[in-house]
């Protein structure tokens, strides 16, 4: 597994990673269980084409299990690790500044299911995939 570093051109098509953004839904959570079907079915959304998977180091994205799974599939899937505790090169920490800044900065929701409501409502409103190329770009990895 490789690191990812700011400035590196992921639209670089060479290893066939350039193209559209994939997007877990609510349903993926952080844990080993789930990793490893959630890359079967990116895999599978994918049909065909390669994929260079950035992520951070969450356990869960270390377990033997998904290890093992990423080894199995390097004729399509690179992965590469974003640096410990530098969420400037962290493209999800852009999303939810935008997030909380455009949608969620003066709300005031009355418990956890309205707080849930707000944040899905607010993700489908910024599902576009030029403003999520955005984060990339602030991050240096795009």
């Amino acid at each position: 597994m490789e690191e990812a570093h700011p400035g590196r051109n992921l639209d670089d098509d060479s290893q066939g990673t350039a193209g559209q953004t994939f997007h877990p839904d609510n349903r993926w959570r952080a844990d080993k269980r789930r990793d490893d079907t959630f890359l079967k079915d990116l895999k599978r959304h994918l049909s065909g084409k390669k994929l260079l998977l950035i992520w951070d180091g969450l356990p869960a994205h270390r377990s033997k299990k998904v290890v093992e799974y990423v080894k199995m599939q390097s004729a399509w899937l690179r992965t590469a690790r974003l640096p410990a505790y530098a969420p400037e090169v962290n493209p999800i920490e852009y999303c939810w500044g935008a997030m909380k800044k455009k949608h969620l900065g003066n709300l005031r929701a009355e418990g956890m299911e309205k707080l849930g409501h707000a944040v899905r409502k607010a993700k489908r409103a910024m599902n576009d995939n030029e403003l999520l190329k955005g984060f990339l770009k602030a991050s240096g990895l795009y």
